[in-house]
């Protein structure tokens, strides 16, 4: 209903159908998006299209389609079928040697074993992290009018990574919103916070640094709803949604969250990296321990520091990625008058919304 303030109307049409909803029994039911899902029964299938169901989709799109009155396309032949295959998994066709071999292979799992082999190549990784990564907003820059370029391809490997070694989705979920909290955080872990540093970085004058920081907040929550959730978080940043059950005041409870959080910068050594730092450090302290035994007067002591100033300078530099971090201090959380953060309203704590 209209606010009373609004000094709004219902229209006849809408008074219409009020008063028809009322009449079949004012029936409000939850929205089927938000129910638990509900395993259903198998479709009865008879003659060609049971055959032709090979698994439990097959056997809805087999009832669907003669339901309208259609029939399956003719089947794929072998060196189709694994031009497909390969070119959904790792976006490359197969050579010639891998199509002869498996146009020539009659044991019954060879399809099988294709996609096994296809799953465990990089190139997997490389070709579904896309789409994570098109999803997370991933740049190489910052976005704007200057758009400069910015060092967040730590983030994007470690997407890259996860895919290629299965990362179980709720821990890939997990050490991206919340990698830095973890028990004894990673580096790996801490890398992956960058999914929510993925936001525009304004770099123009005479930006208002709060204002900015905010719009970064507001678009974190909206990637965070539309990935996470398939929602529209961002249509309650101004006022309650106009139909998820998500009010306003559970927006800026979200909001809390990510309003106690720091955005640093750190070190992102890649393993190459590592590993030469680890070897010149073991020189550095064996060099180091040499020195100590020398008196400052001795002659050998200056050529001595002279090596290891040098030698520090041979450790090679690493490169570096934006994350999120937890906010020592926290911050206070209210919610914005129209999602206005000059009117801060009443505080609000952190929290999620109910529907969830």
């Amino acid at each position: 209903m209209p606010p009373p303030e609004s000094n709004s109307k219902l229209t006849p049409e809408q008074i219409q159908l009020l008063q028809r909803w009322v009449a079949e029994g004012a029936k409000y039911d939850q929205h089927w998006a938000f129910k638990p899902p509900v395993r259903h029964s198998l479709p009865t299938l008879t003659g060609a299209q049971r055959s032709w169901a090979q698994n439990a989709v097959d056997h809805f799109v087999a009832a669907k389609q003669a339901e309208l009155g259609l029939t399956p396309s003719p089947e794929a032949g072998l060196a189709t079928l694994l031009r497909r295959v390969s070119l959904d998994l790792t976006g490359l066709p197969p050579t010639p040697d891998q199509l002869a071999a498996f146009v020539a292979d009659t044991e019954p799992q060879a399809y099988e074993r294709a996609v096994d082999r296809l799953l465990q190549s990089s190139h997997y990784g490389e070709r579904w992290g896309r789409h994570w990564l098109d999803a997370a907003r991933y740049a190489d820059s910052d976005g704007y009018s200057h758009d400069a370029a910015r060092s967040i391809w730590p983030y994007r490997d470690w997407v890259i990574e996860a895919f290629n070694r299965d990362l179980p989705f709720d821990r890939f979920v997990v050490e991206q919103l919340a990698g830095d909290m973890l028990p004894e955080a990673t580096l790996a872990q801490r890398i992956a916070t960058g999914f929510h540093r993925n936001t525009q970085i304004n770099t123009e004058g005479g930006v208002d640094r709060e204002q900015f920081r905010i719009d970064s907040i507001y678009d974190r929550i909206a990637t965070t709803g539309e990935v996470m959730f398939g929602l529209t978080f961002g249509c309650a940043q101004c006022h309650d949604h106009k139909y998820d059950p998500i009010s306003q005041v559970e927006y800026y409870r979200l909001f809390a969250f990510f309003n106690n959080a720091d955005e640093p910068r750190i070190d992102a050594p890649t393993r190459e990296v590592q590993f030469q730092r680890a070897a010149i450090d073991e020189k550095i302290k064996q060099v180091e321990a040499s020195l100590s035994g020398l008196a400052k007067e001795d002659a050998k002591r200056k050529s001595i520091e002279d090596s290891l100033a040098k030698l520090k300078k041979t450790r090679p530099k690493a490169a570096t990625t934006m994350v999120m971090a937890r906010r020592k201090e926290p911050r206070t959380t209210r919610r914005f008058i129209q999602g206005d953060f000059t009117r801060p309203a009443e505080e609000v704590q952190a929290g999620t919304p109910g529907v969830l």
